[in-house]
């Protein structure tokens, strides 16, 4: 098996490892610095804070930059009503199945 060790698909992965670390932070923090964060995506401050500048604007996050404090400020975000129905269905599709699997052991045992 070949494996990769530069080009393209090296950078390509580190650059969607940093995308996921971004939006799990914005999930959890409300203020995020960004010298923490710059550290957890493996970027200098200046660099970290340009990327995290397009990452808002592409991704439309409610979200500011405080250049004065170095950080990131989260707006409030609520799931929308579509978003909290599919939550609730993928949990009720899930005890469905867990319920099933339940069933079909129990009645083997019989």
């Amino acid at each position: 098996s070949a494996r990769v060790s530069s080009g393209p698909w090296l950078s390509l992965s580190f650059e969607n490892a940093r995308l996921f670390i971004f939006e799990n932070y914005c999930r959890i923090h409300q203020t995020i610095s960004i010298s923490t964060l710059s550290a957890k995506l493996g970027m200098d401050a200046e660099t970290a804070e340009k990327w995290i500048v397009n990452m808002i604007r592409n991704a439309r996050l409610d979200a500011k930059i405080d250049s004065k404090e170095g950080t990131v400020v989260m707006g409030t975000q609520f799931p929308s009503v579509y978003q909290q129905v599919i939550e609730k269905t993928k949990s009720l599709s899930k005890r469905a199945y867990d319920l099933s699997s339940l069933s079909r052991r129990a009645a083997a045992e019989s």
